[in-house]
């Protein structure tokens, strides 16, 4: 649990959120009412990175982790009885409601969001991705030269 803590933390942090918070924005002025969607994102690249199948396993999951959920950002049912002051089953939304959430994310908003994290990082390390290129590169040499 801390590992996966320290694995999805940094990329949160990392992560242009300011593209979610734009798009929120859009949607309000469509007449919508805006949707606090970074959480659901953030529970979904944890699904992925766990190699989860189905959101029943991720809800299982998370309501172990209780930590995790006030990590991701869920509006939390507060219970002063429940350790950490939450109750972790009433602050997720049923499973119905998060195979929802998660199936219908928008697939620009999620292209935008990483577009603009690679970016960020591009800028913080100008030299990020080249080696693996070059790695790739020598090897595709070394094996014409084998021919």
């Amino acid at each position: 649990m801390i590992q996966l803590l320290l694995t999805i933390a940094p990329f949160s942090r990392l992560s242009d959120w300011s593209v979610v918070e734009q798009w929120k924005a859009q949607q309000s002025r469509r007449g919508r009412p805006a949707q606090d969607i970074a959480s659901y994102i953030k529970a979904f690249l944890i699904r992925i990175k766990e190699g989860m199948i189905d959101t029943t396993q991720l809800r299982k999951f998370l309501i172990k982790h209780p930590l995790l959920i006030i990590e991701l950002g869920f509006d939390l049912h507060l219970d002063p009885t429940a350790p950490y002051g939450c109750d972790p089953e009433q602050t997720l939304p049923c499973r119905y409601w998060l195979s929802k959430r998660l199936r219908d994310l928008d697939q620009a908003l999620l292209q935008s969001l990483l577009a603009a994290t690679v970016r960020d990082l591009k800028q913080e390390i100008p030299e990020l991705g080249e080696t693996v290129a070059n790695a790739r590169e020598t090897h595709l040499c070394m094996g014409k030269r084998k021919q």
